[in-house]
């Protein structure tokens, strides 16, 4: 304003008669200063408002659970949380706090390892995104479940979704087969046909019938009695000869 209290800034002043000395007053301008974030939900941070230009003031970045703060829109870097602002431009100004979600490690053991694995073993993944878990049981075994804090899941392949470090443990057990015990030729019965657990002993006993004497298996075997490991499905026959 001038100092007879005219706002004019093109003020048309009437001379009078005598010598006159009009001053005029400068006071500096208001900006506005919007702060605000990337994406709503990931945090806050300190309102702005109208700010006298050439001031500062201070403005501080606060992540929500799960994210954390990565810097500002203006390109200042993460190292400057409280962030202070000096008023310089000559317009209003937008100010974002930049946040990110939070990566989290998430680990799969096996409960006991010579039974099977997990894939990956260990991978980052981010705050409320999702990881997948693939259970590989070893030959002769077959995958459970998954041991989470007590929940037991029994997908072999598990999708989580991710909110803190998590370690998922894979429960593998022996796998069991199918033994199929007969008679190929002949006459005589036999025995021990049935489910066995992964490296247990299968019995299979031939027994001839009247007027019929055993004379092998059909995998060339001589003994009547026959014991062996059980590692994958099977078939097998006796052969009896008159």
């Amino acid at each position: 304003k001038w100092d007879d209290n005219s706002t004019e800034k093109n003020y048309q002043y009437t001379v009078p008669a005598a010598n006159v000395i009009l001053t005029a007053i400068f006071e500096p301008a208001e900006y506005n200063v919007i702060t605000g974030v990337n994406v709503d939900g990931r945090g806050t941070v300190t309102p702005g408002g109208l700010k006298t230009f050439d001031t500062s003031f201070e403005i501080t970045a606060t992540p929500a659970e799960g994210y954390e703060f990565k810097g500002w829109s203006n390109g200042v870097g993460v190292d400057q949380n409280p962030y202070t602002y000096i008023v310089q431009a000559v317009n209003d100004t937008v100010i974002k706090a930049i946040f990110e979600p939070r990566n989290f490690n998430v680990n799969g053991v096996a409960e006991d390892p010579s039974m099977g694995s997990v894939t990956p073993s260990k991978q980052p993944c981010a705050y409320k995104g999702t990881c997948i878990l693939t259970a590989v049981p070893n030959p002769g075994y077959k995958f459970k479940a998954w041991k989470d804090n007590g929940v037991s899941v029994a997908e072999r392949e598990f999708t989580l979704e991710v909110a803190d470090d998590t370690t998922l443990t894979a429960i593998f057990e022996p796998a069991e087969y199918t033994v199929n015990a007969g008679v190929q030729e002949g006459s005589g019965t036999v025995t021990g046909s049935g489910l066995y657990t992964y490296q247990t002993m299968a019995h299979l006993q031939a027994t001839p019938g009247t007027g019929y004497q055993f004379s092998k298996w059909s995998n060339g075997y001589g003994d009547a009695q026959y014991d062996f490991v059980v590692t994958k499905d099977t078939t097998i026959n006796a052969i009896f000869v008159p």
